[in-house]
């Protein structure tokens, strides 16, 4: 199965950055998970066992991102860690998805700095 990921990560029960595969150019996208204090820090930090799913802005690109709790199959114990995957969501898909809403879809830049809030939770 290809899920078209550009960005894969994992993280251990502290929010300590473990291990990442991710596509060319993602970088910047990596150290803002990896940074303590940045804003895709604080997602993960924010990350229940229903994980959290939704679109945010990095790098002037919009990406679909989905961060969850590694647990066991039988859903007993404490979690193993965090993983994150993401892709790129392109402007044609924003736009049809505004379109679809009957919105002007607007997405502010994640950053370096810590907001009040993070992200938007799509469940």
């Amino acid at each position: 199965v290809n899920l078209d990921l550009d960005l894969l990560m994992f993280f251990d029960n502290e929010g300590g950055y473990y291990f990442s595969h991710s596509a060319e150019g993602t970088d910047s996208i990596e150290l803002c998970f990896t940074t303590e204090g940045c804003q895709g820090n604080a997602i993960i930090n924010k990350c229940g066992n229903e994980g959290l799913t939704g679109l945010v802005r990095i790098d002037h690109r919009l990406m679909q991102i989905s961060v969850q709790k590694i647990l066991k199959s039988d859903l007993e114990g404490a979690p193993a860690g965090v993983m994150i995957m993401g892709r790129y969501f392109g402007d044609r898909h924003l736009e049809k998805l505004g379109n679809a809403l009957q919105m002007d879809l607007f997405f502010k830049e994640l950053k370096d700095s810590p907001d009040q809030e993070v992200f938007l939770i799509l469940r």
